[in-house]
């Protein structure tokens, strides 16, 4: 209950799960934060349509950072048998601005918060991603993907090394289709910058 109540506190959207369990074995040296049947609901002008719905969401907690510090810090990001439904109105309102602004600067927020987010791994397993972006117009779509990447995700220039493969991946842009259900297997190396969105 303090997880969804927390979470909930922070967020715009509505999240849901069924349970969720603590267990050193899967992932040790992280401590792994498995929630069960979860459901997230994304922001206004959708906020009655899923954002997230998963068999298995799960974060990696550093241990190390937990027992010495008294900080959650949170590394690793799990998600298993999902749909991502990432959808951008005409005007550019995206579903996954949830995340509540304390009005608090850089320095206060980090000084009085009990977690922290930086993530060197995510894995997906078994997800179904939807992106339709109307503003531009943009539609992607991959069935049975699977992306595993890693990099320092908390920079604003990171190296992310990923292996992406899925059995049917569609593409369209301005009303035109240019991939149908193509199965694709790969790795790549994005060198990310968050300040100008460059990849």
């Amino acid at each position: 209950h303090r997880i969804k109540s927390w979470t909930n506190h922070s967020i715009t959207g509505d999240l849901n799960f069924s349970n969720s369990r603590l267990s050193f074995f899967n992932h040790f040296p992280s401590l792994p934060l498995p929630l069960y049947n979860v459901d997230l609901r994304g922001s206004a002008p959708f906020d009655k349509d899923t954002l997230l719905s998963a068999r298995k969401l799960g974060f990696g907690i550093n241990l190390q950072k937990l027992i010495f510090n008294g900080v959650v810090h949170i590394n690793k990001i799990y998600l298993t048998d999902a749909l991502m439904n990432v959808q951008v109105s005409e005007n550019g309102e995206a579903n996954y601005n949830i995340y509540k602004s304390t009005g608090k600067s850089k320095k206060d927020t980090a000084a009085n918060s009990a977690a922290s987010l930086r993530l060197e791994r995510i894995k997906i397993s078994n997800c179904h991603l939807l992106y339709n972006d109307r503003s531009l117009p943009m539609l992607m779509e991959a069935k049975h993907l699977n992306y595993e990447g890693s990099g320092d995700l908390s920079q604003s220039i990171f190296d992310l090394d990923s292996h992406i493969q899925t059995d049917s991946f569609s593409f369209a842009f301005d009303r035109k289709n240019y991939l149908t259900h193509k199965a694709i297997d790969a790795d790549l190396i994005t060198r990310v910058n968050t300040q100008t969105l460059a990849l």
